[in-house]
């Protein structure tokens, strides 16, 4: 299970790949308890973690909106997800840094000895403090004026706490503007043999 969210009132939903990878089917739980079954595939990418879903959406979807420009250090932020099965949590937080992958490979051979990530190395990354769960994977990241800055995608376990990290609406952005004509269905994306799990597997955030 992991998060989402719309990004065009027709149906594009957004989350990370790896809430989906491998799987043959997939259905998107909305707020208002509707379910829409997953078409497929418009757009992915291995390398930030990402892919674009299209749902049948009867009528237009209610979207969110990409920011147009990078947060700043310190700017306060929300997050919803869907933490071990608890539907659209809410939390609160702020942005600690923009990061590049490098930089937090290097942090996670500190505290880990070892935690190479499964991103392309120029692959923006947002580090930020609300807390982030198991389940909150692909749930967006907003500014107080519900823009998206990111998408929530792993964390870093350290001493009992976590050092969360979304991937940067920019990428969003640039791989929306890659999307197929038409749908992929699920089934037709991946190996008939599961690949091999992710070589970084966060505790938290996944």
């Amino acid at each position: 299970m992991g998060s989402g969210f719309v990004l065009d009132p027709a149906g594009l939903i957004v989350t990370c790949l790896h809430c989906v990878e491998n799987d043959v089917s997939a259905r998107v739980v909305f707020a208002d308890n509707g379910v829409l079954e997953v078409e497929g595939v418009r757009a992915m990418s291995p390398g930030r973690d990402l892919v674009i879903l299209q749902v049948a959406a009867p009528q237009p979807l209610p979207f969110l909106r990409l920011a147009e420009a990078p947060p700043q250090k310190g700017e306060p932020v929300v997050t919803f997800g869907s933490p071990a099965g608890l539907s659209f949590t809410f939390s609160e937080g702020s942005i600690s840094a923009a990061r590049t992958v490098r930089e937090v490979e290097r942090i996670a051979r500190q505290l880990r000895g070892g935690g190479r990530l499964d991103l392309s190395p120029h692959c923006a990354l947002l580090q930020f403090t609300a807390t982030s769960m198991p389940g909150h994977s692909g749930g967006p990241v907003l500014d107080w004026f519900g823009n998206v800055l990111g998408v929530t995608s792993f964390g870093l376990p350290f001493e009992g706490r976590s050092f969360e990290f979304a991937i940067s609406a920019i990428e969003i952005r640039n791989l929306a503007a890659q999307l197929d004509a038409n749908a992929t269905p699920l089934r037709e994306m991946w190996p008939e043999e599961p690949a091999d799990l992710p070589s970084f597997d966060p505790e938290s955030g996944s």
